[in-house]
């Protein structure tokens, strides 16, 4: 009994551990969200996020910039300020902000 016992456990385990894989492969990776445009310093920002909404991407892409203050819990890192290149990078795990400058 004890090793029939043992073999429906390792079943089941073995089929909690096949559905968990299945279900990483089964999800859809998505691009980040555009947000929209919007002018700081006099220079033009496409603002994209991921994982957090638009309003905070923004809040925090334009504060950043004015302030260089970077949201709590976040790495941000800065880039050249070219023309069609990111600017600001910001994460946090998987929240992301980033703002292009266009």
């Amino acid at each position: 009994m004890h090793g029939r016992a043992l073999l429906v456990l390792l079943c089941v385990l073995g089929l909690a551990a096949a559905s968990g894989l299945f279900a990483d492969v089964a999800r859809s990776v998505v691009p980040p969200r555009y947000c929209g445009r919007m002018a700081i310093k006099g220079s033009p920002y496409q603002v994209n996020v991921d994982q957090i909404t638009c309003a905070e991407g923004r809040r925090f892409g334009k504060r950043y910039l004015v302030d260089h203050a970077k949201p709590s819990g976040y790495r941000c890192q800065d880039f050249d300020s070219r023309v069609g290149r990111v600017r600001v990078y910001c994460n946090n795990g998987r929240r992301v902000f980033f703002l292009i400058r266009r």
